[in-house]
């Protein structure tokens, strides 16, 4: 039995249907996503760190209960305890210098502080190498606006932005340094703030993020000058990220940016674990999939709020696409106790779905069940009725009235010749060179096709034909409108000859708008408003019908 399944590890967690559509955004980055900045992002970042949390002690916890190397054991305990300091040291968005100072002090040896500095748009992560000494490496928390719309794809980034600096740690240097922090976290420093030209004048740009070079320069500059107790050299380990962001906005004073305190503590625990070796189904990868798959688990269990099913499905693809790339890799093995939650949630949700399809088909499943009884009874006749018996009525009136009675003078041939090509004299004088109308007439249904095969013959030449001027405007118009009022009356019940009078009312419409263009050049710099799939629902039987669709 797996340890998942023999021990059930749960930590409480609340989280408002905002909260996790927030937490959802940011680490699964859905299709549709927001089009402004979101509204109270250090409350929200806030419930972020407190999911990342809740997945690190049960992560740690399924490490703790696995035959697993010390080393992998002791990392997870210490960035466990790493994500929980962060957790409260952010847990209003910014920090005090008492806060600060105090969770500098209280770091043991060998730990881990990630700090967002919000104002100045940096990430910093403290590491305590021994009892006197500690290092000191920063990076760009949000990239530039520029670089995020002017790359296609993601953007490759390599963290952090500089080697790591060793400096020494007493209460000479905590204290300044947790108040010059705390200090910059909340105030902006103007000349690190972007600058537009508008009206002749330069302004702040509130739609790009500030220049982190007072964290990654300056203060690594002063830190650089604390001279630490040893000189032994600190190596850096770099991790490679490809980081995908976006700038998105429509008619809002602030764009919608992937939350940066995300990123840090991503690359805080990135560089821990590769640093500390950590084995396959402990990394940083194995954690991302535990993660992702808890947020999912809230998301499908309906407890928070109830998600979209075309939501859930992607969060559940992108989930599927993690686990199967893991299971690519040399050495992968999927039966780790760490990826059988990612596993099972995704087995899970794809049910729930299913089940959810379900119910929409029975939603609109007819139940109607016909019983012997109820069907209707017909007495046996040999009298037959048509649905359009009055147009054989009108027929065999039609037929006798050009056939002369006994009484009269004998049967004449060619007057009943000349009598049905007087009757069918429409269909006689239909030319290329004239637009056919829509007569009243008893062979209705002939007159529609006659019309119909005028426009598959001999339209095309009708268009290109250099006698065609501004008053075919009115010929084709009238056209158009009787054919439609004719053909939508007869047509109703049949799909597909309304799906051929649609296209030829188009062929016409075609030919309407060459004679307009013609006549005044200007509109063919207008869009028609066409949409290009208007005419995909059509159904047509007959490979010509197609050939002229395409």
């Amino acid at each position: 039995m797996s340890i998942l399944k023999s021990r059930k590890i749960e930590y409480p967690l609340s989280l408002k249907k905002d909260e996790l559509g927030y937490i959802i955004n940011h680490v699964f980055m859905p299709p549709k996503l927001p089009q402004e900045h979101d509204p109270e992002p250090a409350k929200k970042d806030s419930a972020l760190l407190k999911a990342i949390d809740q997945a690190a002690r049960s992560f740690c916890e399924v490490v703790s209960t696995i035959d697993t190397s010390k080393n992998t054991k002791d990392t997870w305990i210490t960035l466990q305890h790493m994500v929980s300091t962060m957790m409260h040291l952010h847990l209003h968005g910014s920090f005090s210098r008492a806060q600060l100072q105090t969770a500098l002090n209280q770091m043991d040896v060998n730990g881990v502080l990630p700090v967002y500095v919000y104002a100045q748009n940096a990430g910093i992560i403290f590491r305590k190498t021994g009892d006197t000494e500690m290092t000191f490496e920063s990076f760009q928390a949000s990239l530039p606006v520029d670089v995020v719309v002017g790359t296609l794809g993601k953007v490759l980034v390599t963290f952090p932005s500089a080697p790591r600096i060793l400096f020494g740690v007493d209460s000479t240097v905590i204290g300044p340094l947790a108040n010059i922090l705390s200090h910059m976290a909340m105030e902006e420093i103007s000349v690190a703030l972007p600058k537009t030209s508008k009206g002749g004048s330069s302004h702040h740009e509130t739609r790009d993020v500030a220049d982190p070079r007072f964290i990654t320069e300056a203060l690594a500059g002063i830190l650089r000058g604390v001279s630490p107790s040893s000189s032994t050299p600190i190596q850096t380990t770099f991790v490679h990220k490809r980081l995908n962001d976006e700038v998105l906005w429509k008619q809002a004073y602030r764009p919608w940016r992937r939350s940066s305190i995300w990123l840090v503590a991503r690359v805080a625990l990135h560089t821990t674990l590769s640093e500390k070796h950590a084995g396959h189904g402990f990394d940083y990868k194995a954690f991302q999939v535990f993660f992702m798959a808890k947020v999912l688990t809230l998301a499908a269990d309906g407890s928070v709020a109830q998600f979209s099913s075309d939501l859930l499905h992607f969060m559940n693809s992108k989930l599927a696409r993690r686990l199967y790339k893991l299971s690519q890799m040399t050495g992968a093995r999927m039966d780790v106790a760490t990826f059988q939650l990612a596993t099972s949630t995704v087995h899970a949700t794809a049910a729930k779905l299913e089940l959810r399809w379900k119910e929409i088909q029975d939603q609109f499943e007819s139940h109607k069940q016909w019983r012997k009884d109820e069907c209707p009874t017909r007495n046996r006749s040999t009298d037959f009725t048509f649905s359009n018996s009055s147009y054989l009525s009108s027929v065999v009136r039609r037929n006798n009235a050009t056939v002369t009675s006994s009484t009269d003078k004998p049967f004449d041939c060619g007057d009943l010749n000349r009598r049905l090509a007087r009757l069918c004299g429409v269909r006689a004088r239909l030319t290329p060179d004239v637009i056919p109308t829509i007569t009243d007439t008893p062979e209705l249904y002939a007159s529609l096709y006659d019309f119909q095969y005028w426009i598959e013959v001999h339209l095309p030449d009708w268009r290109s034909s250099n006698s065609r001027s501004s008053d075919d405007c009115l010929l084709i118009h009238q056209a158009i409108s009787g054919y439609r009022r004719v053909a939508l009356s007869h047509y109703q019940n049949s799909p597909e000859r309304l799906s051929l009078m649609h296209l030829c009312i188009l062929e016409l419409w075609i030919a309407l708008d060459e004679v307009v263009v013609k006549w005044c050049p200007l509109l063919a710099e207008y869009s028609p408003e066409i949409p290009e799939n208007a005419l995909d629902p059509l159904l047509l039987s007959e490979h010509g019908h197609m050939k002229r669709l395409r």
